[in-house]
């Protein structure tokens, strides 16, 4: 639930649903897909899709499976004082190597620098909204110095995809009272196939509503704290997480 509410991930349950066949995350095909077009030689996948339709999920299974067939792999996450030391000590690695930049366009100078000086058993996995991606793009292959970069759409799921989330459902008793070919008609023509129809559409269920609805409850009677929680939602559907500084 913190996972499919919040989108608060637990790196070992990831790993576990890949190997314990636990009921965690959704594999897409996307993550081989991407691992194969790194394996023949991109220097650069990336992987959009608009909000809330699984980026960072399918990202998530990326490191995994990248870990399985060998690369070393690291996300960049905040702009610390080592940043370019670090970039510089993996650059010098003969290894495969994977570097996770989840919204790309907010690490353009960061990805100019591995461009610049990444050896060839380095490639890139960026990731963006993907209307933000539709007007950055062009600048990546300047960036990169390359022109052999993949984009990966992951809006729609895949028939296998969806059986997939039928199972996570029926695991935690949601669309229960449903027949197996009923619900994957709902995900298909109810929800298109897509993450983020999947969720608004779950958050309509009593018992999703029964765990929001003492937050909306206190948010209510706090108009200011009210006004600041419209504020970052709007900020998020923009791509723009802001900072502490700012919300202050």
């Amino acid at each position: 639930f913190d996972l499919l509410l919040f989108g608060s991930v637990k790196p070992p349950l990831v790993w576990q649903s890949f190997h314990d066949n636990l009921r965690y995350l959704i594999a897409r095909r996307a993550v081989d897909l991407a691992l194969s077009r790194i394996e023949s030689g991109s220097k650069a996948v990336v992987i959009h899709s608009d909000l809330g339709n699984g980026k960072t999920g399918t990202v998530e299974g990326l490191k995994v499976k990248a870990t399985e067939r060998g690369f070393d792999v690291y996300s960049l996450s905040v702009r610390g004082e080592s940043l370019l030391e670090e970039l510089e000590w993996i650059c010098q690695s003969n290894r495969r190597t994977v570097i996770i930049v989840e919204t790309y366009p907010d690490w353009f100078d960061v990805i100019n620098y591995i461009g610049v000086n990444a050896p060839k058993t380095l490639s890139l996995v960026l990731t963006a909204r993907t209307s933000t991606h539709d007007v950055t793009f062009d600048r990546l292959p300047e960036k990169l110095a390359t022109e052999k970069i993949i984009e990966i759409s992951v809006d729609r799921l895949m028939a296998d995809e969806c059986e997939g989330i039928v199972d996570l459902f029926d695991e935690y008793g949601d669309l229960a009272s449903k027949s197996r070919r009923a619900k994957l008609e709902h995900l298909n023509i109810k929800c298109h196939a897509q993450w983020h129809a999947i969720l608004i559409n779950r958050f309509q269920s009593p018992q999703i509503q029964e765990r929001f609805a003492p937050i909306v409850e206190s948010l209510h009677k706090k108009k200011p704290n009210y006004e600041i929680m419209i504020a970052i939602l709007l900020l998020t559907v923009l791509d723009y997480l802001p900072s502490l500084d700012v919300l202050i």
